[in-house]
């Protein structure tokens, strides 16, 4: 695994335990003293599940064949209901801008691996396919519908997915 992509796993390691530290305090959960080394806490971190799962993304990304895609989008699936689940809600939607971090650009490079031979559509064309605004495009993308891809700085979307959601605004809308 490259070193870039080690400090990213140890920095998003160290995100998630500050954040779950946080809901500790806030519960009144008793934590150990020795839990604030940084040191133990990012090797203890590395064997945590969430630890194996970016783990995987890196080294999938980096093209390691150890790694399935299968298992890889278990793994993306795994990260983002760490990452991004809420509490009464089921969307695992990552905030606006989280493609431009870090840990977005190593889930479009994991993306962008998983969809080698696939056709990519940009947003015009995706809206032009299904007969919408562009808006709705960039909505779709925002709600999660549709899996933004990054590619030499233009975003792109699979055609497979624009095809199932043309077909899907095709299907007659029942109301309760």
């Amino acid at each position: 695994m490259t070193p870039i992509h080690q400090r990213l796993i140890d920095s998003t390691l160290l995100i998630v335990n500050a954040r779950t530290l946080e809901l500790v305090v806030w519960t009144k959960f008793p934590v150990r003293e020795d839990a604030q080394h940084e040191e133990r806490i990012r090797d203890r971190l590395r064997q945590s599940k969430l630890g194996y799962d970016l783990a995987d993304l890196a080294d999938y990304a980096e093209g390691e064949e150890r790694v399935s895609t299968e298992r890889a989008r278990q793994a993306i699936s795994d990260v983002s209901k760490i990452l991004f689940s809420q509490l009464y809600t089921s969307s695992l939607t990552p905030p606006p801008d989280f493609y431009k971090s870090d840990l977005g650009q190593l889930f479009n490079e994991v993306y962008l691996r998983m969809s080698e031979g696939e056709e990519l559509l940009t947003p015009t064309e995706a809206y032009r396919e299904i007969g919408v605004t562009r808006r709705v495009i960039y909505n779709y993308i925002e709600s999660g519908k549709l899996q933004p891809l990054y590619l030499n700085g233009q975003t792109k979307v699979l055609a497979s997915q624009v095809g199932a959601l043309k077909e899907q605004r095709r299907q007659p809308q029942v109301k309760h």
